[in-house]
């Protein structure tokens, strides 16, 4: 585990580059295929700077990637973590169209109970996705209408506060989240939503989660998710030492707040 690698400071790694590929499918047919980078830029056993890019494929032929910095402070004789992140998002939709927007994050983690707040400001204008003929028979000609659909990114922000559950999280470390999100169209009527998932961490190299959520403008999405975790050592690299080190291992219960400092960051764009 990360406990087994560690160079310095107690549950610290020493220069780690954590990547972590996972998939996303729900009951709206939709296959999400992502692959996460967290690389610290300045850390200390209390905190870490880092950088993190990220880019997400689907079944649709939508693309769309991330980039952002992050900061992480562990706090209140080590049982409290505050974070922000800043990022910068591009998507290409099915229809060839671009879109970017600016995103700001931050989050509180302690041992029992986490929550996080994103917000997203749309850089972009909403844009012609395609146009439609019909042609039919009037009283006295031949007529058509015209019509054309548009795709609009919104600004808005999400925000969730979660739970460990106790017991089991001695075992296998597992947390019950629920949230919501909001988000504001020129176009249409504004999206509000409610969500609730269930992050489950059986090993150092797995993470699990299964969530729900609804909102006014679609149905209930029902999504599973799994994600890995392979941490490439540096500090090992350059010593001449097997890089993935500790892959593999089995937690035997709960991360510590200093190996949380490197965990991924939730959001949801």
């Amino acid at each position: 585990t990360i406990r087994d690698t560690v160079s310095y400071a107690g549950d610290i790694p020493g220069w780690t580059i954590y990547f972590r590929p996972g998939v996303r499918i729900s009951n709206h047919d939709r296959l999400i295929t992502y692959f996460d980078f967290l690389v610290p830029l300045y850390f200390t056993d209390k905190s870490v700077l880092f950088f993190n890019p990220k880019a997400n494929f689907d079944n649709n032929d939508n693309v769309e990637w991330n980039v952002g910095m992050g900061y992480r402070h562990l706090l209140a004789g080590d049982r409290l973590i505050l974070g922000g992140n800043l990022f910068y998002d591009g998507r290409k939709s099915y229809t060839g169209n671009d879109f970017h927007q600016i995103g700001v994050g931050a989050e509180v983690l302690t041992e029992w109970v986490n929550a996080r707040v994103n917000g997203y400001i749309s850089l972009s204008d909403a844009k012609e996705s395609g146009r439609w003929r019909e042609y039919y028979f009037g009283s006295t000609s031949l007529n058509y209408s015209l019509a054309y659909g548009l795709e609009e990114p919104m600004s808005g922000l999400d925000y969730e506060v979660g739970f460990k559950v106790p017991g089991l999280s001695n075992y296998v470390e597992t947390w019950v989240y629920a949230g919501g999100y909001n988000y504001f169209s020129d176009y249409t009527d504004d999206m509000a939503g409610w969500s609730t998932r269930v992050e489950v961490i059986p090993t150092d190299f797995v993470k699990l989660n299964f969530s729900v959520r609804d909102d006014n403008l679609r149905d209930t999405e029902y999504a599973g998710e799994v994600t890995l975790e392979l941490p490439f050592s540096i500090d090992n690299l350059i010593a001449g030492n097997d890089p993935f080190e500790g892959i593999g291992d089995v937690f035997k219960g709960s991360r510590t707040m200093k190996e949380r400092l490197y965990e991924q960051v939730r959001r949801d764009v």
